[in-house]
C-alpha cells in the first residue's frame, strides 16, 4: 500500500491553462506566468485597473511596480525570488489590451 501512496503522491496535478487576468498584483502575475508557458493577457473592458495597479494599488508603500509589467511586454527575462516565493521565466510575455 505504501508503494501505491508514493506513487500517486509524486504524480504532478495537471491543471487548466489561465491565460488572461485582470486584476493581480505584480507578484501573483509574476506565479501565474509562471503556470502558464511564461505567457499572460491583461484583458478589461474599462482598461484604467491595470494602471492604478502599476501605479502602486496593492503596494504597501504606496510605490509603483513596473518591473514585471516592463520585462513582459518586452519578453525579457525575469527572476523573482523572495521567502516563499520563487517564479522565473526566460522571456515571457504580457498582452495588456482593453
Amino acid at each position: 500500500m505504501c508503494v501505491l501512496t508514493n506513487e500517486i503522491d509524486e504524480q504532478k496535478i495537471i491543471t487548466l491553462p489561465r491565460l488572461i487576468t485582470e486584476d493581480v498584483t505584480p507578484e501573483k502575475l509574476a506565479d501565474l506566468m509562471a503556470e502558464n508557458n511564461e505567457k499572460m493577457a491583461l484583458l478589461s473592458a474599462e482598461g484604467g485597473g491595470i494602471f492604478n495597479i502599476m501605479a502602486g494599488r496593492y503596494a504597501s508603500d504606496g510605490k509603483a511596480n513596473l518591473e514585471i509589467f516592463l520585462k513582459g511586454f518586452s519578453g525579457d527575462y525575469c527572476a523573482v525570488d523572495r521567502i516563499g516565493r520563487g517564479a522565473n521565466y526566460p522571456g515571457g510575455r504580457i498582452t495588456p489590451c482593453s
